[in-house]
């Protein structure tokens, strides 16, 4: 080989060599692209997490919040609510309690032939008694059809009402009209005879601890307390102004809809013994206080709910003797008609 030839492979290796490290060069540079690509990738991966992430969690607050919000709005209305029906049930309470001792001056109250005045002691209370006053009532409500009464009135203390025509009307507002979930005591508006039907459907709300078991939430304790029926034989209804004192006869639970309980007339009296002698059987306890039924006479049909949402709770009871102003008998049966 000359020197030329020499010269020439010099050459043609310092290109081959250039060219190999070129693309050495090229296929290292093309890796660091990648490398710089995956890790933006990552990076734009991870903010979008974090992103994700925030939103979720603040979303997650916001609802939290909310409910808290909320529970505190419905634990604060609760509590508005069932102050304002015990001081409501007070008031009409208050509003027809006479002291006695008034009575005894003005020489109102009835004496025995021993000069002891007649009062019955269910109608004691403090030094007052209890009159009821229709014309008042109807004063402060135009629903009112009467009053029920069970013992002192610490439970059961209320104006009896009744709808013309909204059956749900009571079941969300209180005797002054006021909206409220502790409803009223009211009667069926379909029952055209109000408390003189044959039998005379009354609801109310089984109002728990939250407002003092008022309305008819003592009424669950006819079943689930022993004894407290034997303690609770009666209660006193008013009718407009005629006082009378009512019997228990049966006690049971009842389907929320659909129950043949919740009749009112009835065709024949052979139909109304019928009926009579169905709750008799359903009734978890047989009083023996309350006078015999008949088909002369009366009962009612007390009726709220249970912790059921299927299930009704019934107390059901019959007319007895009607009695004076001051608790006393008017006559010596214990029926008595319209």
């Amino acid at each position: 080989m000359n020197n030329e030839d020499e010269i020439n492979k010099m050459i043609e290796d310092e290109i081959n060599g250039v060219s190999e490290d070129t693309n050495e060069t090229n296929y290292v540079n093309n890796d660091d692209e990648i490398d710089e690509v995956s890790e933006k990738e990552k990076k734009k991966k991870s903010k979008k997490s974090v992103i994700i992430y925030n939103i979720v969690r603040y979303a997650i607050m916001a609802v939290a919040l909310f409910i808290f919000g909320y529970a505190a709005y419905e634990l604060t209305l609760i509590y508005v609510e069932s102050t304002e029906a015990e001081e409501l049930k007070d008031e009409m309470s208050d509003m027809f309690r006479v002291d006695i001792d008034d009575l005894v001056q003005n020489n109102e109250i009835p004496t025995n032939e021993e000069g002891e005045t007649m009062i019955s002691l269910e109608n004691q209370n403090d030094g007052q008694i209890f009159v009821f006053d229709y014309e008042k009532m109807l004063s402060y409500n135009s629903h009112a059809k009467g009053y029920i009464r069970q013992d002192d009135g610490e439970y059961i203390d209320n104006p009896i009402l009744q709808h013309p025509d909204d059956n749900d009307y009571y079941l969300s507002h209180l005797v002054d009209h006021r909206k409220s979930t502790i409803g009223s005591i009211f009667i069926d508006s379909s029952i055209e005879e109000g408390l003189n039907a044959k039998n005379c459907i009354i609801y109310g709300h089984n109002i728990g601890q939250r407002a003092g078991k008022i309305m008819f939430g003592s009424l669950n304790w006819y079943w689930n307390q022993t004894g407290y029926y034997k303690e609770h034989p009666t209660f006193d209804i008013w009718i407009e102004d005629t006082h009378y004192r009512y019997y228990v006869f049966a006690i049971y639970k009842t389907d929320a809809v659909g129950s043949p309980v919740y009749q009112y007339a009835f065709s024949s009296d052979e139909e109304f013994m019928n009926y009579v002698a169905m709750c008799k059987k359903n009734s978890k306890y047989t009083f023996k206080e309350a006078p015999e039924i008949t088909k002369d006479s009366y009962i009612a049909t007390l009726s709220t709910c249970t912790s059921s949402d299927d299930k009704r709770m019934i107390v059901q009871l019959v007319r007895g003797e009607e009695l004076d102003i001051y608790g006393n008998p008017v006559n010596t049966g214990k029926e008595s008609a319209e």
